[in-house]
């Protein structure tokens, strides 16, 4: 599995945005409350990411996204930030990313991508913290 290039920067702050994905699916019921069940173990997440690069980053962004990652279609390795830290995870993009010129030479690169397992901690590092 491919990995982003090192010289992409890091996400900006500015955008940045998890967003869990429904793992249960809720049936109304005539009477009395509704029926909720989990439908998997293992949902996506997606997670809104916006780069901010400079001519040459963003050069090697585009041919890597072209020839590296099939246009958005493999799966890549990047660091992504959530409540377990910066962790290596397993990515890839939901559709094509869309560019915003800031500055001469100065991109704004934005994306939605696919969270194949983000991590979180275990059942039993979650313990410490219950009752």
């Amino acid at each position: 599995m491919a990995n982003i290039p090192k010289m992409i920067p890091a996400c900006a702050v500015d955008g940045y945005k998890i967003s869990p994905q429904n793992a249960t699916v809720r049936t109304e019921m005539e009477t009395g409350p509704a029926r909720q069940r989990r439908l998997s173990a293992s949902m996506p997440t997606q997670l809104s990411v916006k780069w901010i690069m400079q001519r040459l980053e963003f050069k090697v962004f585009e041919a890597w996204f072209k020839h590296t990652i099939f246009d958005g279609t493999a799966w890549f390795v990047m660091e992504v930030d959530n409540g377990m830290g910066m962790t290596e995870t397993d990515c890839r993009f939901v559709g094509p990313y869309t560019v915003e010129l800031a500055a001469k030479g100065i991109y704004n690169v934005s994306a939605t991508l696919e969270v194949r397992d983000m991590s979180v901690m275990t059942s039993e590092e979650l313990e410490e913290y219950l009752d």
